[in-house]
């Protein structure tokens, strides 16, 4: 019996090294790939190497760095732990080069108080359903940025909050329950701005609404149908004309 146990031992000591070759073997095949994909990466400021596609219109100016904040750790610590991680002595390993980015980024420019959609709101518990069908916790579902467009989500995503829609005092001439019969949820922003930044008061008349096509444009990278006067935050008039903007 002893003599059998010693041989189980010895038997699991041998799968155990035999796993430690494999990984090795491993790693020094792949490492020579991942030092490269780290010094191609590491710099984002550099000529914008491996950008995926045209910035969205407005951002053209914006540095890679304010979107792409460095991970924690230098290079060489990050480049260490997964290769510790690789060979089973860490659990975890680390995040190479830059953190994914998260709509707390977006927020950094572009937060505002008066907000009509504000990202926070759709984590409440009342959304459940509602963000399984588009996810409006965060800033990145509609505005995904290296695709060359201004919003990547599609006209109608006003259906996944507002159905159904009945309004007690309905100030427009075609009743909106009737277009939401319909099933005419593409009519919602060619009245309403998403987020509410615009001056520009909802028209009365669905004659006086903005066409389709130019809400389309403006998802792509069209003029803004909605007009130039916006609110930068509640009440704070814009310091170069003395509206708000």
């Amino acid at each position: 019996m002893p003599g059998f146990v010693t041989s189980q031992i010895w038997r699991a000591n041998g799968v155990a090294m035999m796993l430690r070759s494999i990984r090795r073997y491993v790693l020094l095949a792949t490492l020579p790939l991942v030092v490269f994909c780290v010094f191609a990466l590491a710099d984002m400021n550099t000529a914008r190497i491996g950008v995926p596609g045209a910035m969205t219109p407005g951002h053209e100016a914006v540095d890679c760095s304010a979107c792409h904040q460095p991970a924690p750790g230098s290079l060489r610590q990050q480049v260490q732990a997964n290769l510790f991680h690789l060979l089973g002595q860490r659990e975890h390993g680390a995040i190479l080069g830059h953190l994914p980015v998260r709509a707390g980024v977006c927020l950094e420019c572009h937060t505002r108080p008066d907000d009509r959609h504000p990202v926070y709101r759709f984590r409440e518990p009342r959304f459940s359903e509602a963000v399984e069908l588009i996810d409006a916790r965060t800033c990145l579902t509609c505005h995904q940025e290296h695709h060359g467009r201004r919003i990547s989500a599609p006209p109608d995503f006003c259906a996944a909050c507002h159905k159904p829609l009945e309004l007690k005092s309905d100030p427009l001439d075609v009743p909106h329950h009737a277009l939401i019969a319909e099933g005419n949820w593409t009519s919602c922003l060619t009245c309403h701005d998403f987020h509410g930044n615009h001056l520009a008061v909802p028209p009365a008349q669905m004659s006086d609404a903005h066409p389709l096509e130019s809400i389309a444009l403006y998802f792509d990278t069209g003029p803004d149908p909605y007009g130039a006067r916006k609110f930068i935050a509640e009440n704070t008039p814009s310091p170069q004309t003395g509206d708000p903007e």
